[in-house]
């Protein structure tokens, strides 16, 4: 394994005609931010581009003090080369004194077809912590790579780079967004959000379910509405001045609605707030409104397992808690569990010494307040 040489730029290179061939590149560079794989359109023409076998990115993060990496592959790749390149960048071309350059390489690779490969690489720091290397990895040629390639590779870098950029903010925000609604779909609450006219621009999980039953809310023509006339007056208004609130100071309270429902003995309820703030970069496109959907006939999910350990229960004594906290009544628990009426209450006073409750409502409150709710 040896570094060959590494190249400075190329005296007074400019762009010619020639450089069209940089053009489809640079377009994939910036459409592999939201591909799924991410950049797999682009990886295939770089290896057409360059003639070569294998082109690879890596991305490797220490932000949370220990590493982790991506790995992209154009296709077709053996899964032992894969492997090879990516023990060689994390060794070598994330080391290279001149990281922010290209650099060549000759690496003897250990699959069964043995051999060396020519590699073209450079690598650069995103933001701390977090760094990439895109490299460009040949066994069919004996010599490293010639001043075209090297140009034409010059030209990726600083777009690269850039959407290395747009593509950790991407991440982030993409996963900062799965995560609230994992836990807002596990505490029961449906959200939408929709814009000033109350079309729906998106909702988690339990806000689909509450809109596709069509009781007390429904969508028509794409369009947020409620059941009775001057509901849907009432929601209608409250969604416009939500939108057009946006760029006021946020309001301490969201404006509340009760829904009627068919063969529902407990309305629907429903707080529209204003939307996201509205800034040309957070939101570009339109003002919107956020309505939060709570169905009072939707129990909520409630571990016993994690109701024992959280405040010291035994097995009997957690699962009538968490039947508690899920709706029912003292003998209605009594019941599911097959146990008497006296024996349930002797369990209910030990939950009361144990988690601090003087009444089943505090008890009920306790638990439902507690992450015993999110564990399923």
């Amino acid at each position: 394994m040896m570094h060959l040489h590494e190249m400075g730029k190329v005296p007074g290179y400019r762009m010619t005609d020639a450089d069209d061939g940089a053009g489809p590149l640079i377009e994939a560079i910036y459409d592999g931010i939201v591909e799924v794989p991410c950049w797999t359109a682009f990886l295939e023409q770089a290896c057409r581009s360059f003639a070569v076998a294998v082109a690879s990115i890596i991305i490797e993060s220490n932000s949370l003090g220990y590493p982790e990496h991506i790995r992209l592959f154009s296709s077709g790749t053996k899964e032992a080369i894969s492997r090879q390149i990516d023990s060689f960048s994390s060794t070598y071309i994330f080391g290279s004194p001149s990281s922010n350059d290209l650099c060549d390489w000759e690496v003897p690779l250990d699959d069964s077809d043995g051999g060396e490969a020519f590699a073209l690489s450079f690598s650069a720091e995103v933001q701390s912590g977090i760094r990439f290397a895109f490299g460009l990895w040949d066994r069919h040629r004996n010599a490293p790579f010639d001043e075209n390639s090297r140009a034409l590779c010059r030209l990726l870098i600083p777009h690269l780079k850039r959407a290395m950029r747009v593509f950790v903010r991407y991440a982030q925000a993409f996963r900062e967004r799965s995560v609230y609604l994992a836990v807002i779909d596990r505490i029961g609450i449906g959200v939408a959000l929709v814009d000033a006219d109350a079309k729906v621009l998106t909702t988690n999980a339990i806000g689909r379910e509450i809109l596709e039953s069509g009781n007390g809310l429904r969508i028509v023509d794409g369009r947020l509405t409620a059941g009775t006339p001057n509901i849907a007056r009432a929601l209608e208004q409250y969604i416009r001045a939500g939108a057009e609130a946006q760029t006021l100071p946020p309001q301490e309270r969201g404006q509340p609605l009760a829904l009627e429902r068919l063969d529902k003995a407990s309305p629907l309820t429903v707080i529209v707030h204003p939307g996201p703030g509205f800034e040309p970069v957070n939101a570009p496109l339109r003002r919107s409104a956020i309505v939060v959907m709570r169905d009072p006939d939707r129990r909520a999910s409630v571990s016993a397992d994690v109701v024992a350990l959280l405040f010291g229960l035994t097995p009997s004594e957690a699962a009538l808690a968490t039947l508690l906290a899920q709706g029912a009544d003292l003998d209605e628990a009594a019941e599911q569990l097959e146990i008497r009426r006296n024996t349930a209450r002797s369990h209910l006073q030990s939950i009361f010494a144990k988690t601090g409750a003087n009444r089943q409502s505090e008890l009920v409150r306790t638990i439902l307040s507690s992450v015993a709710t999110l564990s399923r």
